[in-house]
């Protein structure tokens, strides 16, 4: 039995009522209780004031000039840098720093925005944060046969950088410069800034071998469904009290 959880700030009764889960009807009520209890509580906000920081081993700049890009393009670039600003995940950048823009079509005609980092990321100094092994994984797995899987909403953007780094993740559009205020995708050691953080908030459930972590996706295996909806309870509140977002596309 698989189940695809995700939460987020627009969790409602409705969307949990049109979403797919492999679950009879008084589990997916009992699973309706734990999502929609968690997102009505007032649980008091943990601020650790946790920041990511950028270490070059090489300080040169670069700017890059923004390509030519079709009015419908630019329409879009606007639209989505508009959002980005609205959420505070970027702002107006002056930075002597500036990559360019790569927007990149989905399946749907609209436009992805990706930055090319690869000047930063040549710059920066490389961690060795340990990712999961593999085969470690499915030797927990084992035994397992209930599952759930929880996907981060916007990922890496839940993550805040270092004011004093925010410089280095700057790019330009044709209609201005900006830099992320938030960990970016694109960046060589985003993954490791995100798997070490998610890790650290939810040390506790690791260690007791409840879910395994990668990067940005949560598997809670257990060997029975009221297990798996007492710790996804669990991973829940935890997240909840850093302000962590599931996404709630898929339940």
């Amino acid at each position: 039995m698989q189940l695809d959880v995700c939460y987020t700030d627009v969790c409602t009764e409705s969307t949990i009522d049109e979403s797919d889960i492999d679950f009879g009807l008084t589990e997916k009520e009992r699973l309706k209780d734990i999502v929609l209890g968690i997102e009505n509580a007032e649980i008091p906000l943990i601020d650790d004031n946790y920041l990511v920081s950028v270490n070059l081993k090489d300080t040169s700049t670069y700017a890059y000039a923004p390509r030519k890009f079709a009015y419908n393009e630019r329409q879009q670039i606007r639209k989505i840098t508009d959002d980005l600003l609205a959420r505070e995940i970027i702002k107006v950048s002056v930075s002597p720093y500036c990559a360019r823009i790569v927007p990149v079509k989905k399946k749907n005609g609209d436009l992805r925005l990706c930055v090319d980092l690869r000047p930063l990321n040549a710059r920066v100094i490389k961690q060795k944060y340990p990712f999961p092994l593999i085969e470690d994984c499915l030797t927990k797995l084992g035994d397992k046969t209930v599952f759930s899987l929880l996907d981060l909403r916007d990922g890496f953007h839940q993550i805040k950088v270092h004011p004093d780094s925010t410089k280095y993740f700057s790019f330009a559009t044709p209609d201005g410069q900006y830099e992320y205020l938030r960990l970016p995708f694109g960046y060589s050691e985003a993954p490791a800034e995100f798997q070490k953080r998610i890790v650290q908030i939810l040390q506790k459930l690791i260690c007791e071998d409840k879910i395994l972590i990668y990067i940005d996706d949560i598997l809670i295996a257990s060997k029975s469904v009221d297990e798996n909806l007492e710790i996804l309870r669990e991973v829940l509140l935890e997240l909840k009290k850093y302000g962590f977002e599931l996404n709630y596309k898929k339940m």
